[in-house]
């Protein structure tokens, strides 16, 4: 990667490169990949189907992913992804 854009962003406490995801929870079942984020966030924000683009870096295929959140009801995000209010967990 060019050094250009090699830069470190703070986040948090932490410093990790700029163009660095991460995904909270990765479940494979039956050679699928299962993205699984957590947020804090009552309302559900359809930008959030984006945070799973991380977990197709391993070259598997991607099944249905979750959003678990404060939100009061399941309700879809994406095509392939739910918002999963953590009470029913």
């Amino acid at each position: 990667m060019a050094a250009d854009r090699c830069h470190l962003v703070q986040t948090g406490r932490f410093l990790q490169p700029h163009w660095w995801r991460e995904v909270d929870f990765l479940f494979v079942l039956d050679g699928r990949v299962h993205p699984v984020e957590v947020k804090k966030g009552v309302t559900v924000r359809r930008d959030w189907a984006g945070l799973f683009h991380p977990a197709d870096r391993l070259g598997l295929p991607r099944g249905p992913g979750a959003v678990v959140c404060l939100c009061g009801e399941p309700l879809p995000v994406a095509s392939d992804v739910q918002a999963v209010p953590v009470g029913l967990l």
